[in-house]
């Protein structure tokens, strides 16, 4: 109750001293209610609180718009941009390529052709049974080897090529026949279900048959590997000029 009137007692002041205002000025009319509060063009009412006795006036302030504050929520979207980065394809890619097309429209290897680029040779010898009892082994390669050398051809154990030289004696009671082959051989890789396998196969190969008596056959024979190695040495340097 005393609030109330104490906040009555401060505005009848407040009102009190603007009509006294008004009152001085000698141009206006003496008591026109409506001409004293007319002479009032805006009046600031302040909120009175009492705190503790204390009195603090707070300015009225009027809010003509209202603030909504929204929650912000973050959704993650993805974004699928496409870029195209310029590359140097690997050389070895670039050679690998190569070789599949080369091996796709490769020509078919003519014998010259298959005794190209050969740095060295290494001969090796087979016998069948009836074959061993008319030359020996070693005879057999001695013989081919030493018409090789005679050309200049490279010899060696080691070699990635090597001649294969088989000799076939089928004895009769007055002739015998034999045959007197020579291949040239080589590792290659095959492929089989996507995976690299390694072969050795005869990449050219040539041969002497004939018949003749008892006494004969050896030298048949021999005659035969000298053919064959003539052959050899004739395409090696057809086929590696020097």
């Amino acid at each position: 109750m005393n609030d109330l009137l104490g906040f009555f007692r401060i505005t009848g002041t407040v009102l009190g001293l603007l009509i006294l205002a008004s009152c001085d000025k000698g141009n206006q009319q003496e008591g026109s209610w409506s001409h004293f509060f007319g002479l009032v063009d805006t009046v600031t009412v302040r909120d009175t609180v009492i705190v503790d006795k204390e009195v603090i006036l707070h300015d009225t302030v009027k809010v003509e718009k209202k603030i909504v504050l929204r929650d912000t929520v973050v959704v993650e979207k993805e974004v699928i941009k496409r870029v195209e980065v310029p590359a140097e394809i690997p050389q070895r890619y670039k050679e690998a390529l190569e070789q599949v097309n080369a091996e796709s429209y490769a020509f078919t290897a003519y014998e010259g052709t298959v005794f190209r680029n050969i740095n060295n040779l290494s001969v090796s010898v087979e016998l069948n049974d009836d074959a061993q009892d008319v030359v020996f082994s070693q005879s057999a390669r001695d013989k081919f080897e030493l018409i090789l050398r005679q050309s200049n051809i490279p010899i060696s154990d080691y070699s990635n090529f090597f001649i294969l030289l088989k000799i076939q004696v089928v004895k009769g009671d007055i002739t015998s026949a034999f045959v007197v082959e020579v291949s040239l051989r080589e590792t290659v890789i095959i492929y089989r279900d996507g995976m690299p396998y390694k072969r050795t196969v005869s990449v050219w190969r040539d041969f002497m048959y004939g018949f003749a008596g008892k006494n004969k056959i050896r030298d048949s024979v021999l005659d035969g590997i000298e053919y064959v190695a003539e052959r050899v040495s004739n395409l090696y340097l057809s086929s590696n000029p020097r």
